[in-house]
């Protein structure tokens, strides 16, 4: 994402609402400057965070509906210029679970289905 900002182009990093504290603070010492907070979402706990308008953090609660699924097909269009940061993300296997590098099941209590950004079909 620095690097993107650097050249100045866009980017989307797209986390879980659980994830939204780490990441705010690594962003932020990344950038060596404060964030400003955009909004919270009093009722899904959703965070939206930016630096400069260019580096936008949007988290998203692991238990998902349409509306989520919509969030992020406005995303991709909104950075269709720039880029979408995916920080390890875990997708599912065949059996359409996800599991950790030593076979450990992940639950969904822990995961956003976020590995939907690199569908080409939701478009």
């Amino acid at each position: 994402a620095r690097a993107v900002y650097t050249l100045g182009s866009t980017a989307a990093i797209l986390i879980e609402n659980s994830s939204a504290g780490v990441v705010h603070a690594c962003v932020e010492s990344l950038f060596n400057q404060g964030l400003h907070l955009e909004k919270v979402d009093k009722v899904t706990s959703n965070v939206f965070f930016t630096m400069d308008r260019k580096v936008n953090v949007e988290s998203f609660p692991c238990q998902w509906t349409a509306a989520q699924s919509k969030r992020i097909v406005e995303i991709l269009k909104k950075n269709r210029q720039g880029h979408i940061v995916s920080i390890e993300r875990a997708g599912p296997a065949a059996d359409g679970m996800c599991y950790t590098m030593s076979g450990r099941a992940m639950s969904a209590n822990y995961l956003a289905p976020l590995h939907q950004i690199m569908d080409p079909s939701i478009l």
